[in-house]
């Protein structure tokens, strides 16, 4: 479930200077993703996620983050 505020698209800049309270929270944990990183916020009634995602970088299998150019680089050896 995406975070209500979140869903509009605009630029990331605007998205992320908003604050918000979330007045049940109960736990949070993230997720390394190879694309960057997933948060989790669980409240009492939902679980909102926030997707991170980097333009320009990828997790390999081993866990490294690397730029794209690089990851080519390794794929190709």
């Amino acid at each position: 479930m995406a975070i209500p505020f979140l869903k509009k698209k605009r630029s990331v800049s605007k998205k992320l200077n908003l604050h918000t309270e979330i007045k049940d929270f109960q736990t949070f944990w993230r997720e390394d993703k190879p694309w960057g990183i997933q948060l989790k916020i669980a409240t009492s009634k939902k679980t909102y996620v926030i997707d991170c995602k980097w333009p320009d970088r990828v997790r390999l299998p081993d866990g490294r983050v690397i730029s794209n150019v690089l990851a080519k680089r390794v794929k190709n050896e």
